[in-house]
């Protein structure tokens, strides 16, 4: 039972990372079309809140659960996501 649920984990790991890899390549390859920008713009932000409800409401706990074994006295998990999200909103600006 637990080589299936992990089976099924990695499996779901490179189904991500496809999916998210078509979304990232969609602009690109429609860059020379008459595509609507508008279009785009709510492809990317579709895309990029389907990402960060992924890593918020199922990566979190868990990441929770493996960091408090190593630091008891602070949540590091969300630090670290925190910290994450001010990056890519930094950076982006």
């Amino acid at each position: 039972m637990a080589s299936v649920s992990l089976t099924l984990r990695i499996c779901s790991m490179f189904l991500i990372f496809g999916v998210s890899g078509l979304g990232f390549l969609t602009p690109i390859w429609n860059s020379q079309s008459d595509l609507n920008s508008s279009v785009l713009k709510c492809m990317k932000a579709c895309g990029a809140g389907i990402m960060l409800g992924l890593a918020l409401i199922h990566l979190l706990p868990e990441a929770h659960e493996e960091l408090v074994e190593i630091f008891p006295d602070f949540n590091v998990a969300p630090a670290l996501a925190a910290a994450g999200i001010l990056l890519v909103v930094s950076i982006e600006q």
